[in-house]
Parts: C-alpha cells; sequence; structure tokens
C-alpha cells in the first residue's frame, strides 16, 4: 500500500514538474536528446516495445538532418553522443528508397548504442535532474532553430539532491511528504529545469516492476 501511495505521489510531482514545458510547431530541423536511465531502480528499457514512438522521433531528427544526442542518468550524467545528423548533400534529390534505406541505417547506428555498454551507468545513484539538464542545455546550443524534443526513458525515481526520493521517503508515502511540498522546495531552490520551447515524452514513469 505504502508503495503504491509512493508512486501515485511521484506521478504526481513528476506531472507538475513538467506541466510549464512548451511546445513548438515543427520547423526545418528536429533536435532530439534522449535520456536514458539504465540502472537498478529503472526497467532495463527493451528498444523493441518502444520502437515506434521513439522511431517516429529519430526519424524526424535524422530526415530533417538535425541533431540526436543520449544522456545517461545515473549519478553523474554523462552524454554518449551529440552528434549532428549528416545524410547526404544531395538527400533531398535521392530516390525515396535510397533516402529511407539511409535513415534507416542511421537509426540503426542509434539504437545499436542504446543497447551497447555505451549507456550504463557509470556512477552509482541517479540524478535525472541532473541529466535532464545536461539535455536541455544541448537542445538550447540551437538557439531558436527547428523543432526541439527532450525523451527521457527512465522510471524517474532520483536519488541524488535536490530531487531525492529516497531521502524525502516519497515511495514510503509519509503523510507529510506531498508533490506541493516537493514542487515548492524545487522552485525555492531553482532546482525546476527551463523547458520552454521544448516538448517533453517520457516513456516508463513510476515503472520499477
Amino acid at each position: 500500500m505504502k508503495k503504491r501511495i509512493g508512486l501515485k505521489l511521484l506521478l504526481i510531482v513528476l506531472c507538475v514538474f513538467f506541466a510549464g514545458c512548451g511546445q513548438k510547431e515543427v520547423s526545418e530541423k528536429v533536435y532530439l536528446n534522449i535520456v536514458y536511465g539504465n540502472h537498478s531502480n529503472s526497467q532495463k528499457f527493451k528498444i523493441g516495445e518502444n520502437a515506434t514512438s521513439l522511431n517516429q522521433m529519430l526519424t524526424a531528427a535524422i530526415k530533417t538532418q538535425g541533431n540526436v544526442a543520449i544522456t545517461v542518468a545515473d549519478g553523474d550524467p554523462f552524454q554518449v553522443i551529440d552528434e549532428k545528423i549528416e545524410l547526404a548533400n544531395n538527400f533531398n534529390w535521392l530516390s525515396n528508397n535510397k533516402k529511407t534505406q539511409l535513415v534507416e541505417d542511421e537509426i540503426a547506428k542509434i539504437q545499436t548504442i542504446l543497447l551497447s555498454e555505451a549507456v550504463n551507468a557509470k556512477t552509482e545513484e541517479v540524478d535525472i535532474l541532473g541529466a535532464i539538464n545536461i539535455a536541455i542545455r544541448s537542445l538550447k546550443a540551437a538557439g531558436n532553430d527547428g523543432e526541439k524534443i527532450l525523451v527521457i526513458m527512465d522510471s524517474g525515481i532520483s536519488t541524488c539532491n535536490p530531487l531525492n526520493f529516497a531521502k524525502s521517503n516519497l515511495l514510503g508515502g509519509e503523510p507529510e511528504t506531498t508533490a506541493d511540498s516537493i514542487v515548492a522546495a524545487l522552485k525555492k531552490s531553482d532546482s525546476i529545469p527551463d523547458l520552454t520551447g521544448i516538448k517533453v515524452t517520457w516513456i516508463g514513469m513510476a515503472d520499477v516492476s
């Protein structure tokens, strides 16, 4: 029962946390950053199970020759890749079959990275806010150009300050621990990332089974 109450609070906190993220119309380029959690309190994500939604976003970034980055959410978040997509100078003039093949090859390369040891956690604990902030800096480096997409593949259960669910005993369902109090504390410490102009998709939120 306590775990169910705690996970419900977690969902509320994260939904409130990202309620202010903005969206923009699709522009010339798509900039995509994937925050990937591969640790003990998060499911090992199976790319095949999430292939449709993930591939749609990858396809958009690759076809527009935008940018794809992967950030690992461990105790000391780090980027695995931050790559400008360059398919071919004459991409728009290629046949549809050739375009499709180039895009599929690039998707396969990125999926291979997501399935490799390169995305394994290096540091104990989980700093989800730190990983998100790294991703945001990467996305905003493009300035006002294009559409920016942040994909988070993680349970969202951070164990590092200032969003330390273990320390606040959120998962234990302490009566005095509320979503409002956690969000208020984050605002007070100026710890809520600025997601203005960034579209956010979260896969695996609160999934600790």
